[in-house]
């Protein structure tokens, strides 16, 4: 798809937090690039050698951070109190509509007099409201005393700017929930997508005795509930991923945990089809691993929490445990070895993640914005 007739006339602008990494919000911004090919793409950070296959980097437009020095561009979280300001500093004229991609900062960028903004939200500023605790753990010295001085004024920020936003699009139930209660505004649900034309099930790969993990090796994603149960159980996991806590994770880990290093997207759809089921220990906003896992004919073990309850079907796709504790995870996984998956039945659990259905809604809901819709 590439646009829409009653929207090819139409000026419109994007913006997204920060163009630096691969990941979710990035892909779904490569879409939002192929439906609006005329949109300029407003950011505060810019590595064309990492994000230049998904968005053309003549169409980016980088702010003032973007000239900083390289060592202090590589470190774009700890120049968060800066990023009110440097999207606050794009001067938008003749602009029609905005579609912002944000999980920071992005929603913030000025609104010209009579045009319209959708913000497709990830979750309102997460660094400043629920992962707030999280990321200043990971601060020393002169840095965590400025972000914790800076924090509130981040909330305040945060909150006033949500009122520039016509209308809000969240990626889940569970985010939708998130935006009520922080901005106390309503939204519309739509789920980021997955490409169920690449993620498919390949009776020719051989399926696995091994469970997967599929994750950035992070704290906060909570892969050692993981290892420590498996550390305890007679069956074989495969950790693929990178990350800081890699190291802490292999010195737990028992001889039964493989750890597959960082796995490029062309060999995603593999790793799925061989594993006997995927495990997703992360408190998520969304998360499209068990979705992807699906469409490839693989249930998942899913905490019990965030948007794997819009995503996860029990008994169909997978099932639950309710904790994020090594005890709890066990429990689970001796019930899932005793279920049955067919794996038809699970990938049509994800279907209503397919890329067109993402495509068609965002279409959708960009002309009735500039019709009027509010929420």
């Amino acid at each position: 798809m590439g646009g829409d007739t009653n929207l090819k006339d139409k000026r419109i602008a994007l913006s997204h937090d920060w163009l630096v990494t691969v990941g979710g919000g990035e892909r779904c911004l490569s879409i939002f690039a192929r439906l609006f090919p005329q949109a300029p793409i407003y950011t505060t950070i810019h590595r064309p050698e990492v994000t230049g296959g998904l968005v053309p980097p003549q169409r980016v437009r980088a702010s003032f951070l973007d000239r900083l020095p390289e060592f202090l561009r590589r470190r774009h979280r700890h120049l968060l109190p800066l990023m009110p300001m440097a999207f606050e500093s794009f001067k938008l004229r003749d602009v029609e509509l905005i579609l912002s991609s944000s999980h920071c900062a992005a929603k913030g960028i000025r609104k010209p007099q009579g045009a319209k903004h959708i913000c497709f939200c990830y979750s309102p500023m997460r660094y400043v409201w629920d992962l707030y605790d999280d990321y200043v753990r990971g601060m020393r010295g002169v840095t965590r005393a400025a972000f914790t001085w800076a924090a509130p004024r981040l909330r305040d920020w945060d909150k006033r700017t949500s009122g520039n936003v016509d209308v809000f699009i969240a990626i889940s139930g569970f985010i939708a929930d998130r935006i009520r209660r922080i901005y106390n505004r309503n939204s519309v649900v739509v789920y980021p997508p997955v490409d169920c034309s690449a993620f498919t099930i390949d009776a020719n790969i051989p399926r696995g005795e091994h469970f997967l993990i599929l994750s950035r090796l992070v704290d906060y994603k909570r892969v050692d509930v993981a290892v420590d149960a498996f550390s305890k159980l007679p069956y074989k996991l495969r950790v693929a991923g990178s990350g800081p806590a890699l190291d802490e994770l292999k010195a737990k880990a028992g001889s039964n945990v493989e750890f597959a290093g960082f796995v490029p997207e062309e060999r995603l759809a593999d790793e799925y089809r061989r594993a006997r089921g995927v495990i997703v220990t992360a408190l998520e906003d969304f998360g499209l691993v068990p979705v992807e896992a699906a469409a490839c004919g693989t249930p998942s073990i899913a905490l019990r929490a965030g948007g794997y309850l819009e995503t996860v079907r029990e008994g169909v796709s997978g099932t639950f445990f309710p904790e994020q504790t090594p005890d709890s995870l066990r429990v689970a996984l001796e019930r899932f070895l005793k279920m049955g998956f067919d794996p038809i039945k699970v990938r049509e659990t994800s279907l209503p993640f397919d890329t067109p259905r993402f495509e068609r809604q965002i279409i959708d809901l960009a002309s009735q914005t500039l019709g009027g819709l509010t929420t």
